[in-house]
């Protein structure tokens, strides 16, 4: 499954359910032939590590997905060849959930130094905010519990709104939007 694609230029990256490949990389600039550049399979997983979103700005990949066990959820990828080939060795990366408790980032979305991810595990879902400074040092900036303990599926930015898709346990869906004043 193609889970998110962003384009950037004559390369589309696409975050995939293949557990050996989450980031494929492909040359769109024919587009009645794309060709594949390049996969990259994302460190730390014993099982499963579909990748479920990302966000490319500049040469950066900024990568969710899920994780069935140890590793990370997001991961933060160099995308600076002209080849389309990522290196394997990440910028950095953050364990947001546990290896007890499987966790989805289903929406990332980056604005300067900060990190905008939501998902969830079985028990909650919120919008987590995270500071990105430092790729080596990624640390929780702050969170927001989604209505009713919704898992966040996706994500957008207007201004200094986010605007953030949810659906609970009983399959009632929200859409909140939160504010930061300047």
């Amino acid at each position: 499954d193609v889970n998110a694609i962003s384009v950037v230029g004559n390369t589309a990256y696409l975050a995939t359910n293949n557990d050996s490949g989450e980031v494929v990389t492909m040359d769109v600039s024919n587009p009645s032939s794309p060709v594949l550049l390049a996969t990259y399979n994302a460190p730390g997983q014993l099982a499963a590590g579909y990748g479920r979103s990302l966000d490319v700005v500049g040469d950066t990949v900024y990568l969710g997905r899920s994780q069935m066990n140890s590793g990370a959820e997001f991961v933060v990828l160099d995308a600076s060849s002209s080849s389309g080939v990522i290196p394997a060795l990440p910028l950095g990366s953050r364990d947001i959930g546990t290896a007890l408790v499987p966790f989805t980032v289903y929406g990332s979305l980056v604005r300067s130094t900060l990190g905008f991810l939501v998902g969830g595990s079985a028990s909650d879902g919120k919008l987590y905010v995270e500071q990105m400074n430092n790729f080596a040092n990624i640390t929780d900036y702050a969170s927001v519990t989604l209505p009713n303990n919704s898992f966040g599926y996706a994500l957008d930015c207007e201004g200094n709104d986010i605007f953030v898709g949810s659906r609970d346990g009983a399959n009632m869906g929200y859409l909140s939007v939160i504010t930061s004043t300047p």
